[in-house]
């Protein structure tokens, strides 16, 4: 899996305050990926440190082996980058990709509030923190693992274990 940070505040456009900068580069990316024949499965968030109001974005993202180290792993970097330099990357720490060998999302969901923290425990607790004032959506993912494919999933398996049971008490 790749995690992608954006800091805004490092670009010429210094904010995101209502995620169509992001947006944007969620477009691109699954171009990018498409391009490839690489599916588009990822969760995002947007954060807000309380006392920046500046936001910033975390992409959690699908990313076959052979493209988590050397020249492809640049490739998609540079993709990256040209996404958002179209608003001028002003620092280093503006876009950064890592490959994480076993990510399980937890830190996507750190500012979720006490409702969140009860439900996932295992959120280290100094990452426990408000995450600032969002406009617009905080966070989502792709339709292919959202709720309604989740769903869908579960209806499917249901049928087909209904069938397999009708099979077998005709048979």
């Amino acid at each position: 899996m790749a995690d992608l940070t954006i800091h805004w505040s490092g670009t010429i456009a210094f904010d995101d305050h209502n995620g169509l900068r992001f947006a944007r580069l969620r477009e691109g990316l699954n171009k990018v990926l498409h391009r490839r024949g690489i599916p588009s499965a990822w969760v995002w968030c947007r954060e807000c440190k309380a006392h920046t109001d500046i936001v910033h974005n975390h992409l959690l993202f699908h990313l076959p082996v052979e493209y988590r180290s050397g020249a492809k792993f640049s490739e998609i970097e540079g993709h990256l980058e040209r996404l958002v330099v179209g608003d001028g990357i002003l620092g280093e720490f503006a876009v950064r990709l890592e490959i994480w060998p076993n990510p399980d999302g937890l830190y996507l969901i750190k500012g979720g509030g006490p409702k969140v923290w009860k439900l996932f425990p295992r959120i280290r607790k100094a990452w426990r923190t408000g995450q600032g004032v969002i406009h617009g959506k905080r966070c989502g993912t792709t339709e292919n693992i959202g709720r309604a494919a989740r769903d869908r999933e579960v209806a499917q398996n249901e049928a087909a274990l209904l069938s397999e049971k009708q099979g077998r008490k005709r048979g």
